[in-house]
């Protein structure tokens, strides 16, 4: 979606409310169409309860909920529950890119300090402008497929971090282990930098265990 399609897309809406979240609590900051500051430094808990009161907070401004986009940033996984729960209702859900905010930051007062009270207006005014993207949630088994993914790319990568400490150790303290296997990490390998204890070392764990 290229900005010109983003700018179409919040065309018709009036008031722009930018969330900076947190784990257990979030600031929101309402703007209008013309940028003018309705509401900041609401705070509300990262629960229902917290929620319902953001849903009271909104309607004080907007009739209809297509008058409102609500926009954040995907900060870990605290943002879901909240996403899920106003798109359940019907709120238009953006997300913005936390590097754009410290950015605008930057630019805006010159100052670099994490502030969740002024991030959430900051993100406001970037949706404002465009400079947002569009939440893709799977749902059923492309959820189940998208964490499977995940998963497996965090195991890869940490079996490559102790592939290089692995061999960081070799190089440190086994120099010559190299010429003898083209891969430290196969099981012949392991099998021999992690010896199997003989049966009574086995034998006396297991009567020391069940005395």
């Amino acid at each position: 979606m290229n900005v010109n399609q983003k700018i179409e897309l919040i065309a018709n809406v009036n008031v722009f409310i930018g969330i900076d979240i947190a784990k257990h609590e979030h600031y929101a900051s309402f703007i209008d169409k013309n940028s003018r500051v309705l509401k900041t430094n609401f705070k509300f808990c990262n629960d229902r309860k917290g929620f319902e009161e953001l849903e009271s907070a909104i309607s004080e401004f907007v009739g209809q909920i297509k008058e409102v986009v609500i926009s954040m940033e995907p900060t870990g996984h605290y943002w879901k529950s909240l996403g899920h729960y106003l798109m359940d209702k019907g709120y238009m859900v953006l997300l913005v890119n936390p590097y754009h905010v410290k950015l605008s930051k930057e630019l805006r007062d010159n100052q670099q300090s994490k502030n969740d009270r002024k991030d959430s207006l900051l993100i406001a005014y970037l949706t404002r402008e465009g400079k947002f993207l569009e939440p893709i949630i799977p749902e059923e088994c492309y959820a189940n497929l998208r964490l499977l993914t995940n998963t497996r790319e965090m195991l890869i990568k940490d079996q490559t971090r102790h592939k290089i400490h692995l061999k960081k150790l070799l190089d440190e303290y086994i120099p010559e282990y190299d010429h003898a296997f083209s891969d430290t990490a196969c099981a012949t390998s392991i099998a021999l930098l992690i010896p199997i204890p003989d049966q009574r070392v086995r034998k006396y764990n297991k009567q020391n265990l069940k005395a």
